[in-house]
This record gives C-alpha cells, structure tokens and sequence, in this order.
C-alpha cells in the first residue's frame, strides 16, 4: 500500500512528512533497499560467516 506518512526520528525530535513528493521519494529508497536486501535465510548465513560460524 501506499504510504501516507514518513516520520523521521531524531535524538531530539520527530519529522513528520505528508507530502506527495517526499512520500514518493521515501516510497522508491525503500524500495531500493527491498530489491537488494539478503532473505531472512541469507541473512542468517551472512552473519554466521561474519563470525566464523557455518
């Protein structure tokens, strides 16, 4: 579904962004990162190769 908010937290405070645009620009990066992300399984493997394991 399509998003309708994006908040931004900070150490200090929370951004809240609602516009079109900026919901548009947020919606296509986490996208982006869906595409590329490791599955839960490769995800497993990659860290137990970080450590040594597997």
């Amino acid at each position: 579904s399509d998003l309708d908010v994006v908040v931004l937290d900070h150490l200090t405070s929370s951004l809240y962004l609602e516009r079109k645009e900026d919901l548009q620009a947020y919606t296509e990066a986490f996208n982006a990162l869906r595409i590329h992300a490791l599955s839960p399984e490769e995800s497993l493997d990659y860290i137990a190769a970080l450590g040594g394991g597997a």
